[in-house]
């Protein structure tokens, strides 16, 4: 099999300390350039990781042949702008965190690679740990009950900082853009993305245009069984760092970090946690090392790849958190489909035999969307049909209720399996 020619964009500390050994140590992934502003620290690690050439601008490095894949590691405004250039080049994204720092972007994102027939890919690396996958095992296969909460939290000690991460410009906030967007989007991932209904958001952030939050407390309703708590702060006086993702059901809980599960028995609590071998390596090193050859599987077509579009979710509900904290007020999000479901009386009553559960639809062959009852319904008289111009085939030719039923386009969820 012919190695994946690579390219990184960035040349900063998430690059030296994951991206670049996670490379050196996969096979069938072949590095050939770095590309980063400054050219004396491109050059020495290029140096030091037998790295042939080296580009200060990402236009030049885009314009090489010898090009498969771009990994994009750049401060934060910069994601979308690189990433679209990538795309339009005709080489496949993985992108850290976050994929762009508004919704709009992420959708961009989307549009482009799907005009380019490129594959985008974002670094959610904690998806990838083994005790996560482990975890995400428990909760799908149903033995702690009805999964009702997550709580996390991540604390840095105090630190002064002068980076990008500071400039609300660059970095798009503080400490929730930095360690809340990864444990949001393992929560939601584990829960298979739910609809948020509500959410509350409180955060520290100093004065000026530029500065951003230092702590935040955020707290996510998603329909009445289920909440994410979320507490960070980078500014944080103690003796160590603490990290932290633990997860409440009915009948259980557990905790990352190592894994560890309780689950009752017999009306007591257990401690059923699975055993085996320690391992060799950090979460941290094997999950960068299990996203990367994920994201080679996705680009040689070893993998099925789903376009990341549970980022849209995730950044709309990001904005949505600041806009809580700004205002000091809650927010209440209305589900998908709910703004349709409102208008009731606009629409004819629900035709029997039809499992539709919103009156707007994405049709599944044609991707557009039109508000009317799905093909299923009953085409007597007095049932309308769709207008002029609109879709009238959604689902399967004959129309059964169970194949014509739209699926959410942003709520699938991506389920990046290490390899």
């Amino acid at each position: 099999m012919t190695d994946v020619r690579l390219g990184v964009v960035g040349a900063g500390a998430i690059v030296q300390m994951a991206h670049l050994p996670a490379i050196a140590k996969t096979k069938g992934a072949r590095l050939v350039a770095l590309c980063d502003n400054d050219r004396a620290k491109a050059r020495a690690l290029a140096d030091r990781f037998e790295v042939p050439d080296v580009f200060t601008d990402i236009e030049e490095l885009l314009e090489s042949d010898a090009l498969d894949a771009v990994i994009v590691a750049t401060p934060n405004h910069l994601h979308e702008p690189h990433v679209l250039a990538a795309l339009a080049a005709k080489v496949h994204v993985l992108c850290e965190r976050p994929l762009a720092v508004t919704a709009r972007g992420v959708e961009r994102i989307l549009a482009a690679a799907q005009r380019a027939d490129r594959k985008v890919v974002v670094a959610n690396n904690h998806r990838f740990r083994t005790d996560a996958q482990a975890l995400d095992r428990f909760l799908r296969g149903g033995e702690l009950g009805r999964l009702m909460a997550f709580r996390a939290g991540s604390y840095h000690l105090k630190r002064t900082p002068e980076s990008w991460r500071t400039r609300r410009a660059e970095a798009g906030g503080g400490v929730f853009m930095e360690h809340g967007i990864p444990l949001l989007d393992l929560a939601l991932w584990l829960a298979d993305y739910p609809e948020p209904t509500r959410l509350t958001a409180h955060m520290d952030r100093g004065r000026g245009a530029q500065a951003v939050e230092d702590a935040m407390l955020v707290h996510i309703e998603c329909g009445p069984n289920l909440s994410i708590s979320l507490d960070l702060n980078w500014s944080y006086v103690g003796e160590d760092d603490r990290w932290w993702f633990e997860t409440i059901s009915t009948r259980g809980s557990t905790r990352l970090a190592p894994l560890r599960v309780v689950k009752e028995l017999n009306g007591r609590p257990v401690d059923v946690s699975p055993t085996g071998a320690a391992a060799r390596e950090s979460a941290f090193v094997q999950s960068y090392r299990a996203e990367l050859a994920h994201f080679l599987a996705i680009v040689t077509g070893d993998a099925k790849y789903e376009a990341p579009t549970d980022q849209v979710v995730l950044l709309k509900l990001v904005e949505n958190v600041y806009k809580s904290a700004d205002e000091g007020k809650e927010i209440r999000l209305w589900p998908r489909g709910a703004s349709s479901r409102r208008r009731r009386s606009r629409f004819p009553p629900r035709p029997p035999g039809c499992s539709s559960s919103s009156r707007s639809h994405r049709c599944r062959r044609s991707s557009r969307r039109w508000c009317a009852w799905c093909p299923c319904r009953s085409r007597r008289a007095g049932w309308p049909t769709p207008g002029a111009g609109r879709v009238t085939e959604c689902g399967s030719a004959g129309g059964s209720a169970s194949s014509a039923t739209a699926r959410r386009s942003t709520g699938s969820r991506s389920r990046s399996r290490s390899t």
